[in-house]
C-alpha cells in the first residue's frame, strides 16, 4: 500500500467536497496504515494456510482522526483545543489532569481525537517534553523482575509484593 498513490488517487475527488487539505492528508495517512496492517496480518494467516478464504475486513470500532499541528491547535495550560472539522473549525475546552500540569512541555507533536456514542469528546496527545536532568553518583542499582515478589533492587529493597498478591487473588 503506498500512501503516494492513494492520494493521487483520492485527492482531488475530496477536494470537490470543498474538505480542508489537512483533513484530507490525515485521513490518507490512517487508511494507509490500516491497510498496510490489515495486508500484514492477511500474508501471514496466508503463510499458514494458503488455502485460507478471506473476506473483506471492516473497522468494528470508530477510528479516531489523527491531527498534526496544521489542522489542530491545542493549548495545554490554557485548556482548549482548535481543530479542523468538515463544518469549519471548532474549539473545544478541557481540563488537564494535575500529573501533566508541572510538566516542561516543550511542543504537541501529534493529537487523536474521538466522540463515543454518548457524544463525549475524547483527546489524546503526544508531546515531547524536556530531558530530565538528574546528577550521577556512584550508586549502582539493578532491578530483579521476579515471579514471587514482582521487583527487588541491588540494595535489596522489595517492591509490589502486596499488590502483586492481591491482584492475582482478585483474578483467580
Amino acid at each position: 500500500m503506498n500512501g503516494v498513490a492513494i492520494h493521487h488517487g483520492t485527492y482531488h475527488l475530496e477536494k470537490q467536497y470543498g474538505l480542508p487539505t489537512a483533513l484530507i492528508c490525515s485521513a490518507r495517512v490512517r487508511a494507509t496504515e490500516t491497510l498496510k496492517s490489515v495486508k500484514t496480518s492477511l500474508d501471514k494467516r496466508k503463510k499458514k494456510n494458503p488455502n485460507t478464504v478471506f473476506k473483506q475486513p471492516s473497522a468494528k470500532k470508530v477510528i479516531p482522526m489523527r491531527y498534526n499541528n496544521t489542522c489542530m491547535v491545542v493549548q495545554l495550560t490554557e485548556g482548549w483545543v482548535s481543530f479542523s472539522t468538515v463544518q469549519g473549525r471548532k474549539k473545544l475546552k478541557f481540563k488537564l489532569p494535575k500529573c501533566y500540569e508541572s510538566k516542561a512541555i516543550l511542543d504537541v507533536r501529534s493529537t487523536e481525537l474521538w466522540k463515543d456514542k454518548k457524544g463525549k469528546y475524547f483527546l489524546s496527545v503526544v508531546v515531547e517534553y524536556e530531558d530530565i536532568k538528574f546528577e550521577s553518583n556512584s550508586n549502582v542499582v539493578g532491578i530483579d523482575l521476579g515471579i514471587k515478589k514482582p521487583a527487588v533492587t541491588s540494595l535489596n529493597r522489595f517492591y509490589g509484593s502486596g499488590y502483586w498478591n492481591q491482584f492475582k487473588n482478585a483474578h483467580q
